[in-house]
């Protein structure tokens, strides 16, 4: 649809904007009238809310201090770019995004190098305890 929007009718950057929004609203009528269809194998059910935020504050005691990881990465990233935008501009922030930008690439190569050393590590190991 964005083909459409952008390149036939001439809507430009509104096309795209244009585009996603129809999309999403005939995903989610596509989706709706399946789960009215008596033959969906997938129904939608009442839930307690009190019940529901019981779980919720289990999934939260056992995961969010990973899962919140990223929100603080983000709020740090944020505040350092105010910094760096406030004190050098355009351009020193261009340039530390850059190597922001770099550092990030590199430590994707660094943590899948070392998680799959860990892994070769544990299958030795495992091998010889129980002499494979």
């Amino acid at each position: 649809m964005d083909v459409v929007f952008i390149k036939f009718l001439n809507f430009g950057i509104a096309g795209a904007g244009l585009a996603t929004t129809l999309g999403n609203i005939i995903a989610a009528i596509y989706i709706t009238t399946y789960f009215f269809n008596s033959k969906a194998t997938l129904k939608l059910v009442k839930v307690r809310f009190f019940k529901s935020m019981r779980y919720l504050v289990d999934i939260s005691k056992a995961g969010f201090s990973s899962a919140s990881i990223p929100l603080y990465e983000s709020v740090k990233l944020l505040f350092i770019n105010i910094l760096i935008g406030g004190i050098l501009g355009e351009v020193g922030l261009a340039a530390f995004n850059m190597c922001f930008n770099t550092l990030y690439f590199v430590g994707i190569f660094i943590l899948g190098t070392a998680q799959s050393i860990l892994l070769l590590w544990l299958f030795i190991m495992l091998k010889k305890i129980f002499r494979v």
